[in-house]
C-alpha cells in the first residue's frame, strides 16, 4: 500500500485507539516540558509530519496535537467494526488523488486551531461529509466557522434560539454567531391601535435570535462530550 495520506487515515482508523490516547498525552506533556516529541505511531500523524516536514517549534508540536485529536476523535465515534468497514469503504469511494486533496485543508485548519475542541469537532464534520449529511463546501465553510469561535460561542450555539433579548443585554457572542450565519435576528413587533385599524410598529428594543439553517445543521453534525 502506498504512504499516501489517505492510506495512512485508513489505517489510523483501524488500529487500536488507546495507542492513540495516549499518543495524544505524551504529546500535551511534550509540549510542557519543551521535550522531543515521541515516536508518532499514528500512521496518519506520523505521514503529515514526513510529507510536510512539521518540526518540533511549539507551534509545529501544538499542530500535531491537534492531528492526534482528529485521530482519536474518529476513533471514538467509530463504535465497531461494522462502522469501521463503512467508514473505510466510504473514503475508498473517491480517488487517492481527490481525498488527498481534501485532507490537505485538514491539515492546514487543524494547523491554525488552538483550542484542543475545534480539531475534534472538525472531525465530527469529517465523518459527517463522508457519510454524505454535508457537501464537501459546508465542510469547507464549517472549518473555518469553527476557527472563528471564541470561549463561549459553543455553549451559545448548543443554546439554541433565544427571546425577547434586549440590545443592551445582548452578549458579544450571540452577536458573532450572528455575523458569521448561525443566528438570525429577529425584531419584534408592537401593536397599536389607530382609526384604520391595528398597525404593527417594529420595536427595536427587543429581538428573537433564532438558529439559521446553517446553524441547525452544524449542530447535528458536531457532538459536544
Amino acid at each position: 500500500m502506498k504512504d499516501t495520506i489517505l492510506n495512512s487515515l485508513v489505517l489510523s482508523i483501524t488500529d487500536d485507539e488507546t495507542d492513540h490516547f495516549a499518543q495524544v498525552s505524551d504529546i500535551a506533556l511534550s509540549l510542557l516540558t519543551n521535550e522531543y516529541l515521541p515516536q508518532l505511531n499514528i500512521p496518519f500523524v506520523s505521514t503529515v509530519v514526513s510529507a510536510y516536514k512539521i518540526g518540533t517549534t511549539i507551534f509545529e508540536r501544538h499542530h500535531i496535537k491537534n492531528l492526534c485529536l482528529f485521530i482519536e476523535r474518529i476513533n471514538k465515534r467509530i463504535v465497531n467494526e461494522s462502522e469501521r468497514e463503512e467508514y473505510i469503504n466510504k473514503l475508498n469511494s473517491k480517488s487517492e488523488s481527490e481525498r488527498d486533496k481534501e485532507l490537505e485543508l485538514v491539515i492546514l485548519i487543524t494547523s491554525k486551531y488552538i483550542n484542543e475542541e475545534k480539531p475534534q469537532m472538525l472531525a465530527d464534520l469529517y465523518i459527517a461529509y463522508i457519510n454524505q449529511n454535508i457537501s464537501w463546501d459546508e465542510f469547507a465553510s464549517y472549518s473555518e466557522v469553527l476557527d472563528r469561535f471564541l470561549p463561549g460561542d459553543i455553549e451559545t450555539l448548543f443554546a439554541g434560539n433565544q427571546t425577547c433579548v434586549s440590545d443592551q443585554t445582548v452578549s458579544d457572542s450571540l452577536l458573532r454567531l450572528v455575523a458569521i450565519g448561525l443566528f438570525v435576528a429577529q425584531s419584534k413587533d408592537t401593536d397599536s391601535e389607530s382609526q384604520i385599524g391595528v398597525l404593527q410598529i417594529p420595536a427595536n428594543s427587543e429581538k428573537d435570535y433564532v438558529l439559521t439553517g446553517f446553524g441547525q445543521k452544524l449542530i447535528s453534525c458536531i457532538k459536544p462530550e
